[in-house]
């Protein structure tokens, strides 16, 4: 990997993963449990205040990682046609942690957008939601276990 270029988009896959993986870590090990031990016009007012920078940060992330992760393996890796990414190990791989990471984007889209609806019901807690929202934080969280140990099996041959 001595293109400078490639060396710099690989950096910005890998940055942006930290951010997202590591922004739903944080959320679900740090942020919710804190939140939860508030009084819940506490919980709700510190909610609104970080929610929409979080996300914004959060969803550009995923969107980035989704993005250059296709640059990384057409443009910068073997996948150089279609009959490749079908006919292949690594590109089995690939379409793999494709369709995981959209998976991730999708489910983290749709929770982002109904997260105060679930968890909130006006300035008391709605039962059984924070659960709801642990519940799919883990399931996220699952995937990228998934994605990652398919980067790392791409990176290294096995396939």
């Amino acid at each position: 990997m001595d293109n400078p270029l490639q060396v710099l988009v690989t950096w910005l896959h890998v940055a942006s993963g930290i951010v997202w993986v590591g922004g739903y870590i944080f959320a679900t090990v740090i942020v919710w449990p804190s939140l939860m031990r508030r009084p819940p016009k506490v919980a709700l007012e510190v909610f609104d205040s970080i929610n929409k920078p979080i996300s914004s940060l959060m969803g550009g992330a995923a969107q980035a990682v989704f993005w250059i992760g296709l640059l990384r393996g057409t443009v910068f890796g073997p996948i150089k046609s279609f009959h490749q990414m079908v006919t292949t190990g690594y590109g089995h791989l690939f379409m793999t942690s494709i369709i995981l990471t959209i998976a991730a984007v999708v489910i983290s889209a749709v929770s982002a957008a109904r997260l105060r609806d679930h968890v909130f019901d006006g300035d008391v807690f709605r039962p059984g939601g924070i659960k709801r929202v642990l519940r799919t934080n883990t399931i996220v969280i699952v995937l990228f276990a998934l994605i990652l140990a398919c980067m790392v099996a791409m990176r290294h041959g096995v396939y």
